[in-house]
């Protein structure tokens, strides 16, 4: 199955959000197909999502967070064989936090 397939027929996942003091994690289901999974941070208003950490499992932690900075986070998942820039899921909504 290649990309083009594999983003057509794959639905936006949910991810759930777990934040401590000075830290984020982010939780979702295995995405069939994906290699791996790409998170993108933005400062809350900005709309300016960089990637942040790539992921083999279904969980991204991100510490040392400077707290009271509010966050919006998405997750792309991502196949290898077809390169690391060619994303065919992404996260339902955008999630901010403030670790």
């Amino acid at each position: 199955m290649n990309f083009m397939q594999l983003r057509e027929r794959q639905p936006k996942f949910p991810v759930t959000v777990k934040t401590g003091e000075g830290v984020v994690e982010l939780i979702w289901n295995k995405i069939e197909y994906a290699d791996g999974y790409r998170v993108f941070a933005s400062p809350v208003g900005k709309n300016h999502f960089v990637g942040v950490i790539n992921v083999k499992g279904t969980t991204a932690v991100m510490k040392k967070r400077a707290n009271g900075v509010p966050m919006q986070y998405k997750v792309k998942a991502f196949r290898i064989a077809d390169g690391p820039d060619n994303f065919f899921r992404r996260v339902r909504n955008r999630h901010s936090v403030s670790a």
